[in-house]
């Protein structure tokens, strides 16, 4: 398991059989900084290492199984920034003694607000059942949702837990999308009116700046990347030129606001690279910042005939462009993200001038339209 860490280095998590020490089952994590040297170690007690997010505060919070008196139970570890265990909780429930008992896997985990969403499975013979935990702070459990599985519905794993303009969400593989009350843990089902096919898979799907994107797959060579500005509003359905997948697609957001998608079979894996609106961009260096210290706007390509890349140091409210008239000729709400592409194939020759505009800071400049 990969973490992303603030100063662009990575928490490496894994299970370990052997290290340390021969034959002795544990969770092991390494620190690792942006030039790969290794700043810290640590070893936790632990039969499973399931997920690790990295947590408001600049640690880290981690879960697996652990062996307990009565069996084995799931577990939680908070740590610091340089690996210090926080605190401890035991969490889950355990049906049974031996060899047959039932209790809950962990699966993964979400960060919302102040506290921690952490979904479970919990397999009773023929019967796999979804759970979802609501953690403070300070490890305490608030409450349990549990979405058992019946004779019609055998399978109700949780996929993942997401917030999305103010309202709580969970996929859950067989029946689509619930919204549940972050209080309560109460739920209630939205998939009767609802088109959610790229919900319904684990770690396929992002929500940032109030837009809800999704890998759609339409077959093996057809994907999109749908976005909504509401749980059931479409405003973009971009076809992605490329992507295929025999086996395998999955779905991450980008630093500058675009989105990563990892795709391929058993012989081949590519990676795409798009904008923030599902345009694929080229490994040819356009991923990396173009703004230099002493500015906080790039335009690029400049002069350029089809598309404008505008990159600032802030989130966008609105662009505005203006010809050498001093004429508005483009309005650019789409997103906030810090990089935009605009589509420049219907504007005329000329010098034009551009205003980007955020909260609290703009920044505008020229490019040419050839």
């Amino acid at each position: 398991m990969l973490v992303e860490t603030e100063d662009d280095g990575v928490l490496l998590a894994s299970q370990s059989f052997s290290y340390p020490i021969e034959g002795v089952e544990c969770m092991l994590i390494w620190k690792i900084d942006a030039n790969g040297q290794i700043v810290w170690q640590k070893v936790l007690n632990a039969i499973s290492m399931d997920d690790a997010i990295a947590t408001k505060d600049g640690g880290y919070l981690l879960t697996g199984l652990i062996y307990v008196e009565s069996g084995e139970s799931a577990v939680l570890y908070k740590i610091d920034s340089i690996g210090n265990v926080v605190w401890q909780t035991f969490y889950g429930s355990r049906y049974g003694t031996g060899p047959n008992a039932y209790y809950d896997c962990p699966w993964n985990m979400k960060q919302i607000g102040d506290y921690f969403y952490i979904t479970t499975s919990v397999n009773f013979g023929s019967y796999l059942h979804g759970r979802i935990y609501k953690v403070d702070a300070n490890g305490k459990v608030i409450w349990q949702l549990s979405n058992n599985a019946d004779e019609q519905i055998m399978e109700k794993k949780i996929n993942s837990v997401f917030a999305f303009n103010g309202h709580f969400y969970f996929n859950q593989n067989t029946e689509g999308l619930f919204e549940f009350d972050p209080e309560t843990g109460e739920f209630w089902s939205l998939s009767d009116d609802l088109d959610l096919r790229g919900l319904r898979s684990a770690y396929n799907f992002g929500v940032k700046c109030d837009v809800l994107t999704e890998l759609v797959r339409e077959s093996s060579d057809t994907f999109y990347l749908r976005q909504l500005d509401e749980i059931n509003n479409v405003f973009n359905d971009k076809l992605l030129q490329g992507v295929y997948d025999n086996s395998l697609a999955v779905y991450s957001e980008a630093k500058d606001g675009g989105h990563l998608i990892l795709s391929g079979n058993t012989d081949t894996l590519q990676l795409t690279k798009t904008d923030c609106l599902g345009n694929v961009e080229f490994w040819s260096g356009e991923c990396n910042s173009k703004i230099t210290p002493e500015n906080n706007i790039s335009l690029y390509p400049n002069p350029t005939s089809n598309f404008l890349n505008v990159e600032v140091k802030f989130e966008i409210n609105y662009i505005v462009c203006y010809n050498a008239l001093g004429q508005i000729v483009k309005i650019n709400n789409d997103c906030t993200c810090k990089t935009q592409r605009i589509d420049l194939s219907k504007f005329s020759a000329g010098v034009y001038r551009i205003k980007v505009v955020g909260i609290d800071f703009e920044a505008t400049s020229t490019f040419v339209k050839i």
